[in-house]
């Protein structure tokens, strides 16, 4: 999970280093959908933080929440490259 929440992150700094390059209101756009792509890292990144701290008895619990995390963070990261793209 790790690795796969460290992919997704350097790819949307990768996309934020390019989106400072962009003017206008295109760039503006994807300012906000990278953003939301920011939170989504930050709360699978908290997610994963807890996993090093769960006891064994809630170990479901959390792997259904961290793997939701990391599906939201997921989508958020596409839909900012969809409009990274446009």
């Amino acid at each position: 999970m790790e690795t796969r929440l460290g992919k997704l992150g350097k790819q949307l700094d990768e996309m934020k280093a390019s989106a400072a390059a962009e003017a206008g209101r295109a760039g503006e756009e994807t300012n906000r959908y990278l953003a939301k792509a920011e939170k989504k890292r930050k709360e699978a990144s908290s997610k994963l933080e807890e996993l090093r701290e769960a006891s064994e008895k809630k170990w479901h619990e959390f792997t259904f929440g961290m793997n939701r995390a990391a599906e939201d963070f997921q989508q958020a990261d596409e839909k900012a490259k969809s409009r990274f793209r446009e």
